[in-house]
Parts: C-alpha cells; structure tokens; sequence
C-alpha cells in the first residue's frame, strides 16, 4: 500500500494539515539563525475517526539540522483491527540540502527502508526497492520544507523511488489555524504524486490534502500529543 505522507498513503486518502504555534515563523533556508520549532504534532482523523498520529522533531547540532518523524496509524471498523503503519524517518541537513537520510516503514506487515547520502556528486540511494543515484539537491516526501514546492523530482521515503511531478504557480488562501485567521499560499501538485499542500507567507507548512476513493483524513495540529510523549520519556 503506498503512503503519500512519504509519498504514497495519499494514494488512498485526504489529508488536512494544521501546524503549531511557529506558524508564521517556520522558514527553511540555509541560515544557522534559521526559525525553526522544536516539534510539531498532528491527530490523524479519517471521517472523524481518530486513527493515528504524525510527528516531526528538529534538533540543530552545530552546522546541521535533523529531523525526526514519525507517523503511527491503526484502522479499525467494529472495534477490529484492519490496518496498521508505522513510518521512521531521520533526516539530516546542511546548507539546506539533504545529506542523509534513513527511513523503516512497516506497512501493514510489508516491511520497507530507505538510505540516502550525499556524496561530492549525487544522492546515493539504497532501499528496499533498488539502489541508484538521485540528483544532489533531491529533496524527500517530507513535506515540512517550503521548497519543497519549488523540486520537479522527490525522492519517496517510503518506497526509495524518485517522482516526477509538476506544481502549479501559488493561490492565495485563507485558513482557519489553532491561531487563528491566516493567510497562506496554496500549491497543487500532479504527476506521480496528486496532492495541494498550503505554506504561510512566512513558509510554514499548514495544510496537505488529497482525496482517493472518497475518503476523507485529516491532520490536526495537537500539542497534547508532544506532552503525553515528554510524559513518556520522563
């Protein structure tokens, strides 16, 4: 089953993505003063129903930034289990590149990973699916980028696969947030992939959305989900 939060679950669904409280500072750049939030954290809703969670965690060390995401989903109809994923991602960035990258997903029991790592030359991919050799500069099935709007070729986190796909110029949006009113840029994405993905005039990203067979998902921002997992750890 593909995953479309790395590039291929959106095959299936229609995501809606509301972001923190950095909203109208989350700008990527290759600046070490960059605005960038600790976390952010989504409730995944299909029709309603609470089916999982998507987070991502920046962490900067020195020069580079990571970043750590993970999505968990459990569908259930009667009570009953009858669909399960689980996605690990951790990317690291420098310059506003993509220098590493290592990514498990267990997709309903098929087991997938991803490893990437930029050389003087190229991306060199290996996964699951192959190994090849992906333009430097590729950037991911993440999302959490602004630029990633501005790439005619991603590199699929789940599946280890380059996409093509092609982005139609911005439309200005108004989106009701957490924060409140905001005013926003809206991108819609074809080719491999099939989506829109809405950033804030500052460069945060606030909304994804598809629809695949008439269901319905949605991303809520949730900072609960951020404290139940501090609870955890501490």
């Amino acid at each position: 089953m593909k995953n479309h939060f790395c590039s291929g679950f959106c095959h299936r669904f229609s995501v809606v993505v509301l972001v923190c409280a950095t909203l109208g500072m989350f700008v990527f750049s290759s600046a070490a003063s960059v605005n960038i939030p600790e976390a952010i954290a989504f409730r995944i809703m299909q029709n309603g129903d609470n089916i999982g969670r998507h987070t991502v965690k920046f962490t900067r060390i020195k020069d580079d930034l990571h970043v750590d995401i993970a999505i968990d989903i459990e569908v259930r109809i009667l009570f009953i289990p009858v669909f399960s994923y689980s996605h690990r991602n951790h990317e690291v960035w420098q310059g506003g590149r993509l220098i590493s990258l290592k990514s498990e997903t267990d997709d309903n029991g098929e087991k997938q990973w991803v490893k990437a790592k930029a050389t003087e030359r190229a991306l060199e991919v290996d996964s699951s699916s192959g190994s090849f050799e992906a333009p430097l500069g590729t950037f991911p099935t993440s999302y959490w980028s602004p630029q990633t709007i501005s790439k005619s070729i991603l590199l699929d986190t789940q599946h280890g696969k380059l996409l093509n796909v092609s982005v139609s110029p911005a439309e200005d949006d108004f989106l009701v947030t957490p924060l409140g009113k905001i005013s926003t840029k809206r991108y819609d994405v074809a080719g491999d992939l099939r989506l829109s993905l809405w950033y804030s005039k500052a460069g945060g990203w606030v909304k994804t959305a598809f629809q695949v067979y008439g269901v319905d998902v949605e991303y809520f921002f949730d900072p609960k989900l951020l404290q139940i997992e501090n609870r955890k750890i501490n």
